[in-house]
This record gives structure tokens, sequence and C-alpha cells, in this order.
């Protein structure tokens, strides 16, 4: 609901437009397009689990893709397993202790370099980043102080078929 003409008159002058994608513009619902283990701390199955672990109780959308995708690869969440002090950290993951020992993190670049792992991936893995992140992705990690960064992924969400028409629109009327 709109007050007043003179709001109405306001956005006749509109030249440009900034979406907040995710919901928007893209369904906001994400698939795990790669999924790959770093060095050999960790079969994938261990990573998948532990990544099931840190994720079922998270409730960021990224989360409920990465269940997903272990379970689509037979691995499901480990009933032997105990999550203690999960914690979000705000704009970067999350954490947990795993077993009353060790604590696991999940999350973006940014939690990973604050951490000090991200620099410990090798060169060809720090590429494959780069690759992932030109096609659009979303690039996460899972590891731990102990064994660092064992564990990566890229996932998308999909773009709503109107948004192509629509954004063709807004082109076409000179908004930026």
């Amino acid at each position: 609901i709109i007050k007043g003409g003179a709001k109405l008159e306001a956005m006749g002058s509109v030249d440009r437009i900034v979406f907040d994608k995710t919901g928007t513009l893209t369904k906001g619902k994400f698939s795990v397009t790669h999924l790959n283990v770093v060095g050999t701390s960790k079969t994938r199955q261990q990573m998948l689990e532990l990544l099931s672990l840190m994720q079922e109780r998270a409730s960021h959308p990224i989360a409920s893709s990465l269940v997903q995708a272990a379970k689509n690869e037979g691995v499901s969440v480990p009933r032997q397993m105990v999550v203690t002090d999960h914690q979000i950290l705000k704009g970067e993951g999350i954490m947990a202790k795993v077993n009353g020992q060790q604590h696991v993190f999940v999350g973006n670049r940014r939690l990973f370099e604050r951490l000090g792992m991200f620099d410990m991936l090798s060169s060809s893995n720090q590429n494959l980043i780069e690759k992932w992140e030109e096609t659009g992705g979303t690039i996460g990690f899972i590891g731990s102080r102990d064994e660092g960064i064992f564990g990566m992924f890229c996932v998308k969400d999909s773009v709503r078929e109107e948004a192509k028409d629509t954004i063709y629109e807004l082109n076409e009327a000179g908004i930026e």
C-alpha cells in the first residue's frame, strides 16, 4: 500500500533498482553442485556425516540442501555423534563441539580465513573455488582446528522463470 501522491511521483523518477536476489529473482531453493573432500583426514562418508550433523539444526536455506545432498548419497545424520555448543557465527557460518571434544566449523571463506585455515588449501583447490565462484555459486567449507578444511562445497539457487522478463522490461524502461 502506497499512501500519498508524492510517493507515487517519486517512483516515476526511479532509474536504478537493487534486488535481494534470494527468493526475489531466485526461487530460494539451493541445490548442491559440487561437494569435494579435501585432504585425507576424512573419508567422503565421514565428511558428509559431519556436514549433515552440523547442518540438521541450522535454519539457513543452504543447510537443508547440504543435508539432502548427503541423503542422496545414502548418508544420514549419525545418531552416535553428539553435538553441543552449537553456535551461529553471524555472517560466517556455524560452529559446534562434536562428541564433547572437537570443534567443527561450517561456513564461508571469511570464517575460514579468520580461523587461518583458508590459506592452507592447495593451489589446485583454490583454483577450483575460483571456477565455482565464476559460475555464480555460493562456496562453503567444513573443517576443524585439528584437521583444517576437510570438505568444500558449492551451492546454487535457481532463477525464477519470470525474472528474465522482469529484468528485460525494467531495462527497456531505462531502469538499471
